[in-house]
């Protein structure tokens, strides 16, 4: 089985990217008006709640940018491949660079998939022995003994159904994470960056709606 990395999920992150470098500076700059208001007088102490939200709002945004702007990378070359008795993934990993791995399905010894509301994946732990074959790591490195296969590249129905062939290829004796799909890997994946930024109205308001009350 094959699954190549769609191109368009990358441009969905730079999307989101591109939403945190305005949102870091628009809060940023309306930090910096609360706070002017507030000095000169033409505010309230209200002000300093809003110059305290949207910096808030400022290190949140900007906290996410730096991480989303690490994992942006051309996808063209990344794959997650099935074949025999090997799984072979390349994919983005951090600070411009890939991640990949050549596992020997007789060589792992566990297999922990995820379960949150987050990005579906799973984790492969492979065995001690310095003997092994299967490598992991990032481009030029495969000392590591954990590798995480992300699905959040590829379209959510062939992973999942890639994951469950996997399963069934593993060796008895392989501990399988409960052996059945999550069911957080069912749903659609939650977004609480913007879930926060709907709810930034709310917050905002939160002063006069505690005053009305």
């Amino acid at each position: 089985m094959l699954l190549l990395a769609q191109e368009q999920k990358m441009y969905e992150k730079m999307r989101k990217r591109d939403l945190c470098r305005k949102m870091y500076a628009a809060s940023a700059s309306a930090a910096f008006g609360f706070l002017w208001l507030w000095g000169i007088g033409a505010v309230d102490d209200t002000g300093i709640y809003d110059v305290l939200l949207c910096m808030t709002v400022f290190f949140v945004s900007l906290v996410r940018y730096r991480k989303i702007k690490g994992e942006i990378l051309p996808v063209s070359g990344c794959l997650l491949r099935l074949e025999g008795e090997q799984l072979f993934v390349r994919q983005p990993g951090k600070y411009g660079r890939y991640e990949e791995c050549i596992v020997f399905l007789s060589e792992i010894s566990a297999v922990v998939p995820s379960d949150g509301l987050q990005e579906i994946s799973f984790y492969l732990v492979l065995i001690d022995e310095d003997t092994r074959k299967s490598r992991i790591g990032m481009e030029g490195e495969n000392n590591r003994k954990i590798f995480c296969v992300q699905g959040r590249w590829y379209d959510r129905k062939k992973f999942i159904s890639l994951y469950r062939c996997f399963l069934q290829r593993l060796p008895e004796h392989v501990p399988k994470g409960g052996g059945s799909i999550p069911v957080s890997w069912r749903r659609s994946t939650v977004d609480f960056y913007h879930i926060f930024l709907w709810m930034l109205p709310v917050f905002f308001l939160l002063p006069v709606i505690v005053q009305i009350f």
